[in-house]
């Protein structure tokens, strides 16, 4: 599915990608597959960008992409004569080629860290404690942190992944916003 805005008041491109797919759709044994999926789907994306010689270096420090409890966003803004980077993103997410054991390594470092900090936040900890009174301990109900568990993170490997983003990461499964000012149709 597609939402386009064209609007001519604003001489750029804001892009959204948005795959629904987070913690709380992940199946047993999955918890922060969607999230790892993201880095390493990121990771190609970045790299898309930088292979096309035509889009500007700043495009780089204009994505950015989000794991939360529903969905998997992938962010990108543009100048406006940049509009095919949005066509990169989307084959970057859909035609996914084989994940590596050294990609799955080199994030599972990353994420690693990243799960230290999120476990180390207080308001974290303080909203999980509200969320389990309320709602008891069913962790597939309320799971805030979409990054997984140290031992969830143990377990990945690239075969793992590869079979979960080939049927979560999918078109029919998401949608992409466009917003700004552009002359193609969507």
């Amino acid at each position: 599915t597609v939402h386009a805005l064209k609007t001519s008041n604003i001489p750029a491109i804001y892009s959204r990608l948005i795959v629904r797919t987070g913690s709380r759709t992940e199946g047993d044994g999955e918890w922060g597959y969607s999230h790892f999926v993201e880095h390493l789907l990121s990771q190609n994306i970045e790299m898309a960008l930088r292979d096309h010689s035509w889009i500007d270096p700043y495009m780089l420090n204009s994505f950015d992409a989000e794991t939360d409890v529903e969905t998997t966003s992938f962010w990108l803004s543009m100048k406006s004569a940049d509009v095919a980077a949005v066509g990169a993103m989307i084959r970057s997410v859909f035609m996914l080629g084989k994940f590596t054991p050294a990609q799955v390594d080199a994030q599972k470092s990353i994420i690693s860290e990243e799960l230290l900090a999120h476990m180390d936040d207080p308001h974290r900890e303080l909203a999980q404690e509200v969320r389990d009174h309320l709602y008891g301990r069913d962790a597939k109900l309320h799971r805030d942190n979409s990054m997984g568990s140290e031992k969830s993170l143990s377990s990945v490997n690239a075969a793992k992944l590869q079979k979960f983003a080939e049927r979560n990461f999918v078109p029919a499964n998401s949608t992409l916003y466009v917003c700004g000012d552009f002359d193609i149709d969507v």
